[in-house]
């Protein structure tokens, strides 16, 4: 069963990857025949690494589900062996860090109004504290009950 989900997470990493690559190459066409300002050059190719990363989830996401509940016979990196869905969420934890991050830097150089850009960095900021309590005592609380066990 979960098959499904694992190939439509691929898919979905595909079919991102493909469309942002798209949108890169046009930008920069765009912007050699001088079409585009130098700042939204800049902030179209920030969102852009926005969204290889979050395909780059999408894809940990899949062969992580995969190699849990379909064929654990995978030959994976280090960095990306998953053997339980704990090391899934944590992975998935620490990119929606960084993708806010970059979602950060991009309304920075946007040139945000200043209050927007500090209630959305305190919101920001909010996230990740909660994510990283989350990752600290919930995640690793769990972890060492389970092997106590």
């Amino acid at each position: 069963m979960a098959i499904v989900p694992s190939v439509g997470l691929f898919i979905s990493s595909m079919a991102l990857t493909i469309s942002t690559l798209i949108s890169t190459v046009m930008v920069t066409f765009e912007a050699a025949c001088g079409r585009l300002e130098m700042q939204d050059m800049l902030v179209d190719y920030i969102e852009f690494a926005d969204f290889f990363l979050l395909a780059v989830v999408l894809y940990i996401m899949s062969v992580g589900l995969y190699s849990l509940f379909v064929d654990d016979g995978i030959d994976m990196p280090s960095w990306l062996q998953i053997r339980n869905l704990d090391d899934l969420k944590e992975k998935l934890v620490g990119v929606i860090v960084v993708v806010m991050g970059v979602y950060f830097l991009g309304l920075l150089i946007h040139g945000t109004e200043p209050i927007d850009l500090l209630l959305t960095g305190i919101g920001i900021g909010a996230v990740v504290l909660t994510l990283a309590y989350f990752v600290r005592y919930v995640m690793v609380a769990h972890n060492s009950h389970d092997r106590d066990k």
